[in-house]
């Protein structure tokens, strides 16, 4: 049996379109994987009805391996003991 880390949706949160665009431009750089998806949404928090921030929020898709030829040996490291098992 093989296991293959295929990709993942990344989440960030800028506080300007111009850092938007200078992150979504340096993670379609990288030779690690191949940005398949970009999400932008603008976010905002309220109180009282009325706006107190605003915000985007940039939604990354990357895949570093295909699934139907995965060529990878990558996988991801959980550090937090949350993720980890005693055995």
């Amino acid at each position: 049996m093989s296991v293959y880390f295929l990709g993942s949706d990344e989440k960030y949160r800028c506080d300007t379109e111009a850092e938007a665009k200078w992150l979504i431009e340096e993670a379609k750089k990288s030779s690690q994987y191949t940005v398949k998806k970009v999400r932008e949404e603008i976010r905002t928090q309220k109180k009282g009805g009325e706006i107190i921030d605003e915000w985007k929020r940039v939604i990354i898709t990357k895949e570093f391996c295909q699934e139907k030829e995965p060529d990878c040996d990558l996988m991801p490291i959980y550090t937090d003991e949350r993720y980890t098992t005693n055995e």
